[in-house]
Formats: C-alpha cells, structure tokens, sequence
C-alpha cells in the first residue's frame, strides 16, 4: 500500500496535531482511510484487468495510486461516518469510565462513614 504522511494530508492541517484530540481525530481519519482503501483493493479485484488502467505492473501501480487517492477523499470527505461513530464511542466510553471512577469514590466515601460511625 502506498503511505503518504497524514500529517501533510490537507485534514491534518486543519487540526492542532498537537493536543490529544486533534491527536484522535487524525487516528480516526487514518483508521477510516486505511478500511476504505482495503475495501477499494478488494472491489478492484472484480474490475478486468484490461479496463480503465490495462494490465502489467505499471497498471496495479497507477491502481492502487487511483485507489489510496480516491480512500483519501472518502475519508476527509466524512461520508461513511466511521471516524466520527469512534470518536462518538470513545467520548461515551470515556464519560462512562468517569461515571464508573465517580460511583467508586462514592462507595469508598460511604465505606469509610460506615467504619466512622
């Protein structure tokens, strides 16, 4: 597969790479474009392979070229909604885990009045 840096990606730019959730955003939009760029590969597997780029070498280059471009737009473009479902799953995962640390002080609170009383 063909890697370019997603921190030079045009996505990126708009995001403060620096912090943890711009951090995050990125992961999930590289996530995103990595399953979309299998699914392409796979999809193109049906394709004949004398259609749009004929065969040889040079032709699966320029395909999988055409196919990390084209997983790149779908990602940045935010259509399938994968990146944003995780984002929405990690923030209720992490609103939980603070409900959960919450209810544990509580109970380590109310365990330690019981024994004062």
């Amino acid at each position: 597969m063909l890697y370019v840096n997603p921190l030079d990606s045009a996505y990126a730019k708009n995001l403060n790479v620096g912090a943890s959730e711009g951090r995050k955003k990125l992961a999930y939009r590289e996530l995103e474009h990595v399953f979309l760029k299998q699914l392409l590969d796979e999809m193109s597997k049906s394709v004949p392979k004398d259609g749009l780029f004929g065969g040889g070498v040079e032709a699966d280059y320029q395909r999988d070229l055409f196919n990390d471009s084209l997983a790149s737009a779908m990602a940045d473009s935010g259509q399938f909604g994968i990146a944003k479902q995780m984002a929405q799953q990690d923030m209720i995962a992490a609103l939980n885990g603070r409900n959960i640390a919450r209810d544990m002080s509580l109970h380590a609170v109310k365990a330690s009045l019981m024994h004062a009383v």
